[in-house]
């Protein structure tokens, strides 16, 4: 359940991929359509678009920020369930076992990971608190941060202020 978000955001890593090598491949020139436009029934021009074609580069980050939409939402939406599967691995009950050995809350066939220190439950549990209770939000804020949106946000509230 802890690796499901982390191969979905892999697999939408598979564009991004594609659309990058593609842009490294090409210069910033126009993609155009292979062939002619098709002459309309009528014999008459049709309007042109004012619109050029798009680049590569325009392509590449447009494929770039549906990308981050997508994992952002994927883990938006599996982030409780995910966060709440790797900390119960450290819910464990002492039942008065003469080894004094704990079983996990969960699963009470499973001695407790935290009386098995280099145990893979314990290695995993660690691994993916780190990575999603703990790692998501900080990733999120420095990612915040980086792209400083808290002093946009803030232009936008004095802007607000200044037109009311």
């Amino acid at each position: 359940k802890t690796m499901g978000p982390l191969i979905m955001a892999i697999v939408l890593a598979l564009p991004w991929l594609f659309v990058t090598v593609r842009k490294w491949k090409h210069d910033d020139t126009p993609i155009m359509a292979a062939g002619t436009p098709p002459t309309p029934a009528n014999g008459e021009e049709e309007e042109e678009d004012d619109d050029p074609p798009p680049t590569h580069f325009q392509i590449h980050e447009n494929v770039i920020d549906q990308f981050w939409y997508a994992v952002i939402l994927l883990f938006f939406v599996v982030f409780p369930q995910v966060s709440v599967q790797s900390i119960s691995a450290f819910n464990c009950q002492w039942l008065g076992d003469p080894s004094g050995k704990g079983y996990l809350a969960a699963d009470w066939r499973e001695i407790c990971p935290l009386d098995d220190k280099g145990g893979f439950i314990y290695v995993w549990s660690v691994i993916f608190t780190i990575l999603y209770p703990v790692g998501l939000p900080l990733a999120l804020i420095i990612i915040l941060e980086m792209f400083n949106v808290p002093s946009l946000s803030m232009d936008v509230i004095n802007s607000a202020r200044l037109k009311a």
